[in-house]
């Protein structure tokens, strides 16, 4: 018998080396984006940042006519208070009181030639916000989706610290 024919197999290594060089470096990009993009903090203007209605006007805003809507907290839960009555905060913006009142003041204020509706419904009539800092996303989100929905798209806002709250 006669001893079987050794046949030498090289592995080539150079794909291997390319392709782990290759992963290396997108684990290492994609690494420090992830890194950068979680430190990136956002700051909410503050209400002691707030600019003064002159200096506001000198810059070119409109403040006749501007409706100022707060977020309170009262026993734990967020309301819109407008013109010192306060509305309870609805999922989707839909308080038909607050609705009500919203729609009743921008009629009047485009009644009155104060504001002007676009064709798109959109009302130019400038809105102040004023937000308590520790208010969950979710409420902001209904205070101004009620203000969207009577057409108000003109909206200033600023985050209210805690010492503005407590100190009066």
């Amino acid at each position: 018998m006669q001893a079987p024919e050794e046949t030498r197999t090289e592995v080539d290594m150079v794909p291997m080396i390319d392709i782990v060089t290759l992963l290396l470096m997108f684990l290492v990009i994609v690494g420090d984006m992830a890194a950068t993009a979680g430190a990136i903090q956002m700051k909410l203007p503050r209400a002691d940042q707030a600019m003064t209605d002159k200096t506001l006007k000198e810059k070119g805003f409109r403040l006749e006519g501007r409706l100022i809507v707060q977020m309170q907290s009262q026993g734990g839960v967020y309301r819109a208070v407008v013109n010192n009555k306060s509305y309870d905060l609805v999922k989707g913006g839909s308080n038909k009181g607050l609705l009500d009142y919203l729609c009743e003041t921008v009629e009047y204020a485009v009644g009155k030639g104060n504001a002007k509706r676009s064709p798109d419904g959109a009302v130019d009539m400038p809105v102040k916000l004023r937000i308590p800092e520790d208010a969950p996303m979710r409420d902001v989100e209904r205070v101004v989706m009620s203000l969207a929905r009577a057409g108000l798209v003109n909206i200033h806002y600023t985050a209210e610290p805690f010492s503005v709250r407590s100190g009066g």
